[in-house]
């Protein structure tokens, strides 16, 4: 609701009026605009982040009276609740450990392979255990003066 300090439209109103008109103090100056809507994103983060809140409104009520009157005194500044919701909204879960595999690959001798226009030759490896492969380590060494190589890392099993 609006508040004027003297006639409508004057330089003392301020606060809004039927959820369409805002005044607003902006330096000296006072202005009328239309009431903002705050934009709600939706964006994942912001929707964790609500969950979060919700999950620690959730845990406060479903504690007992006397749990409640134990986090009493532990934040000295703060009331129980509050000081109930300081310590789990800063609570971070740990992210879920990536896998990480380190495997290596011989190809049972130790001869070269050699590759040239007319002969491609190909080496394939199974990983022990299925998983995704994100980095493949290649040793190349080079015997001539100029050459191009193409390398190419298919899979087998359609994935």
């Amino acid at each position: 609701m609006a508040k004027p300090k003297s006639p409508l439209l004057s330089l003392g109103a301020r606060g809004s009026i039927a959820d369409s008109l805002t005044f607003q103090k902006r330096g000296r100056a006072t202005i009328a605009r239309e009431k903002p809507i705050p934009q709600n994103p939706r964006s994942e983060a912001q929707l964790a982040q609500r969950q979060v809140y919700t999950d620690a409104i959730s845990a406060w009520h479903a504690l007992t009276a006397a749990e409640k009157e134990a986090w009493r005194g532990v934040c000295p500044d703060l009331s129980p609740y509050h000081c109930f919701m300081r310590s789990e909204l800063k609570y971070v879960p740990p992210l879920p450990p990536e896998l990480t595999l380190y495997e290596y690959y011989n190809t049972g001798d130790f001869s070269y392979f050699s590759a040239n226009d007319t002969n491609w030759l190909a080496q394939t490896f199974t990983p022990s255990i299925p998983h995704k492969i994100t980095l493949v380590k290649l040793k190349l060494f080079r015997n001539i003066e100029s050459a191009e190589y193409t390398i190419k890392i298919t899979t087998t099993d359609g994935d």
